[in-house]
């Protein structure tokens, strides 16, 4: 499938290329990221600023606002005193998904072709079993690649015996 040209290279197999879909930045990250960027604050501060429990800290009184404007919403909305309150800047840290939507798209697409469930889908994966022939051919078709390419460890411990 063309959406994961850029991905597919000429000789990955199935478990290379689902690694570097799940080493993608997440909306999290990117999130955490976009904050570090615009508040020039460490790392470790973001996180305690982030904490959902009552020890996190709140950030001064600059950064407060630079947020609010940044992020359009009120200083009292993404600062409230319960920190988990819909609206605020924790809930919405935590209201973002922490794995990359490539991947989870990825897996959807292998379940939907191969009609399996997801739990199947992700035991090929990780490696710890092997697709059947025609969906590994279904999987194949998918991503444009040829099955040697995808499932070589199976193919080659398979001639082996």
């Amino acid at each position: 499938m063309k959406r994961y040209a850029k991905y597919v290279e000429a000789h990955q197999s199935l478990v290379e290329l689902s690694k570097q879909l799940a080493e993608l930045p997440s909306p999290r990250s990117k999130f955490f990221n976009y904050l570090l960027g615009l508040t020039n604050l460490a790392p470790n501060t973001l996180k305690m600023v982030l904490c959902t429990t009552d020890s996190g800290i709140e950030p001064g009184r600059e950064v407060k606002k630079l947020l609010s404007k940044e992020l359009n919403v009120s200083e009292q909305a993404l600062f409230p005193e319960n920190r988990q309150t819909a609206g605020s800047l924790v809930s919405m840290y935590k209201g973002f998904s922490n794995k990359t939507l490539e991947y989870d798209e990825f897996v959807k697409d292998i379940c939907t072709t191969t009609k399996a469930p997801r739990k199947t889908v992700i035991s090929w994966i990780f490696g710890r079993r092997s697709p059947r022939t025609h969906a590994k051919k279904r999987i194949a078709a998918l991503l444009g690649s040829s099955l040697s390419h995808l499932f070589p460890e199976r193919e080659q411990t398979d001639k082996a015996r």
